[in-house]
């Protein structure tokens, strides 16, 4: 893990996009060093020739110190504006994952805190196995005030999330961004329907959260990119009782058994205290 985050520093400060300015930069000296060289040769005050090789030896401190400056520079300016991006990724991020989860606020009520529908994979099977699990998957009822409110809200967070993308205010691979666009454009389009026809089902609030966990999948890439190396480390650390990782956060949403079920018991319990 520890190679593979210094692999992707590395990649970070060296980028093919430099590779104009330093060449720029090489071809620069050559020239000042070619003029100087036939300075030195057509110069009446000079009283020894001075070859090649040496004007390219005086010339190597100078030359070696604006090529360290420049990408000392560069890496600066490319740290820092990854570092605001990341930052305002991830409260793009934070925002859009309190919208999203509304949407199954008609069937967990408003337990956020003690449970994540989006949080990972395991979390979100567990939550349209739940809405799924409701009678009559695919009746259609008639939409709440409340549920029309949330369906508004997060298509408004959706335009949003869609606006960021292509300014490019989001980090992740482009090889992703057709199908990113296609997953907004798909999510729009089940609430759309379901504003316009005023009616729902527990299979298309199915399908609008695995499109809405797949946006927040790549929203979450940067700081999420090693998840699945993490589940490994857990796996094994559960393996030994010693280690008390139980009752961990961490492992609860990515391997254990905490479901919602689960997690309405433990706020029934509260209320009743």
């Amino acid at each position: 893990m520890f190679l593979t985050r210094q692999n992707r520093r590395a990649k970070l400060l060296f980028c093919k996009e430099d590779l104009f300015l330093y060449t720029i930069l090489v071809v620069s000296w050559l020239i000042f060093g070619f003029v100087s060289w036939i300075a030195g040769q057509v110069s009446v005050f000079s009283d020894q020739q001075h070859s090649s090789r040496d004007i390219i030896w005086e010339l190597r401190e100078p030359f070696f110190s604006s090529v360290v400056l420049a990408f000392a520079i560069n890496s600066f300016e490319r740290i820092r504006e990854h570092i605001r991006k990341v930052n305002a990724q991830y409260s793009t991020y934070v925002i859009a994952m309190n919208d999203f989860q509304m949407c199954a606020e008609e069937y967990i009520g408003r337990d956020f805190p003690h449970f994540h529908p989006f949080y990972c994979r395991k979390t979100l099977e567990d939550t349209i196995d739940f809405i799924e699990s409701k009678p009559g998957i695919s009746v259609e009822k008639k939409v709440s005030v409340s549920l029309r409110v949330n369906l508004t809200l997060i298509l408004e967070r959706l335009e949003k999330v869609r606006e960021e993308f292509i300014r490019g205010n989001i980090i992740t691979y482009e090889a992703w961004f057709d199908v990113l666009y296609q997953t907004i454009d798909s999510a729009k389009g089940i609430i759309t329907e379901i504003l316009i026809s005023d009616t729902y089902s527990n299979k298309k609030i199915a399908d609008l959260c695995n499109n809405l966990f797949f946006i927040l999948s790549r929203l979450r890439e940067p700081w999420r990119v090693d998840i699945d190396r993490k589940m490994q480390i857990l796996s094994r650390l559960s393996k030994y009782p010693e280690n008390n990782i139980y009752d961990h956060f961490y492992y609860r949403m990515l391997l254990g058994s905490y479901k919602i079920k689960d997690t309405q018991r433990v706020v029934v319990k509260k209320k009743k205290g």
